[in-house]
């Protein structure tokens, strides 16, 4: 029965753990509404009235990651005919943040480590790290010299999206078992030809210097 009508669509997560709201959305004339991941929801706006959807973040404090409104969604204005649907997508942007310290197997600190899952400082002369990812990762890059490092992150604590891992004990890996998202980079390309473990040209798939 109404004249007119907005479609909005959240982007889904690709986590399967991760859920809740992900947006508020404000439309004049209307009350507020709290979106959730994923969630579909169709609004009835009267016609021949100029309408502006403003979209704002709204995670929880408890999540596991931080969800916020993507740029390209924060606001839009409409003017609705009778009879017309609208749609909004809403775009999310997802943060995990991991804080941990790198060891090696006999429980020695990895210090000054490049970081290849993402473009961050280094490891601390402790071992520390601060990380941001925009996807869960179950293990952390290190570039330690010319030793490729695989760290597993298994969450201890988590306190307001930051996801607490304490000491990752660190293996060594072959350059060819590094993740295809991470060594597709070519920022880890780069660094990896200036270590000499794959040879100028090739990627890390293809495998190190002969």
């Amino acid at each position: 029965g109404a004249d007119a009508g907005l479609a909005v669509k959240v982007d889904p997560s690709e986590d399967v753990d991760l859920s809740g709201v992900a947006a508020e959305l404000q439309v004049s004339g209307l009350r507020r509404q709290r979106l959730q991941l994923g969630e579909r929801r169709l609004l009835s706006l009267p016609a021949y009235q100029p309408h502006r959807a403003e979209l704002q973040d709204a995670s929880s404090m408890d999540s596991i990651a931080a969800v916020r409104v993507g740029t390209t969604g924060a606001a839009r204005s409409v003017f609705l005919s009778p009879g017309r649907l609208v749609t909004l997508a809403v775009p999310v942007e997802v943060t995990y943040t991991f804080i941990g310290h790198a060891q090696d197997l006999a429980g020695m600190p990895v210090p000054s480590a490049r970081i290849l899952n993402a473009p961050v400082p280094a490891t601390e002369a402790n071992g520390g790290f601060v990380v941001d990812f925009p996807r869960r990762e179950q293990a952390l890059y290190l570039l330690q010299g010319s030793e490729l490092l695989s760290c597993p992150l298994q969450v201890r604590e988590r306190r307001m999206a930051v996801l607490m891992v304490g000491a990752v004990q660190c293996r060594s890996l072959p350059v060819t078992q590094l993740p295809a998202h991470v060594r597709e980079q070519p920022r880890v390309t780069r660094l990896l030809q200036e270590r000499a473990l794959i040879a100028p040209g090739r990627t890390a798939q293809q495998g190190a210097t002969p």
